[in-house]
């Protein structure tokens, strides 16, 4: 379990806490390539599936979708971008 925000009294302190707390661009590109993995492996009818050596299970899948939605509602993105 890992944290989603923090509590500031100070606003000097919001950008470095958006910078912590916001994605990298690698880990929305890594988020955006299982999600698109997991589709095809859904249409094909597998659940589990491997990606570059690593297992994509539910845990990955779930974190994934949670960078893109923090991509989508703090950083204005589209998902599909």
């Amino acid at each position: 379990m890992g944290f989603d925000g923090k509590a500031s009294i100070s606003p000097r302190h919001v950008e470095t806490i958006n910078k912590v707390f916001t994605p990298s661009e690698e880990e929305i590109e890594f988020a955006k390539e299982v999600i698109e993995a997991i589709n095809r492996a859904e249409k094909e009818g597998r659940g589990v599936i491997s990606m570059k050596g690593q297992m994509i299970d539910a845990p990955i899948v779930n974190r994934a979708n949670h960078v893109l939605e923090i991509y989508k509602s703090v950083m204005g993105g589209s998902i599909n971008e």
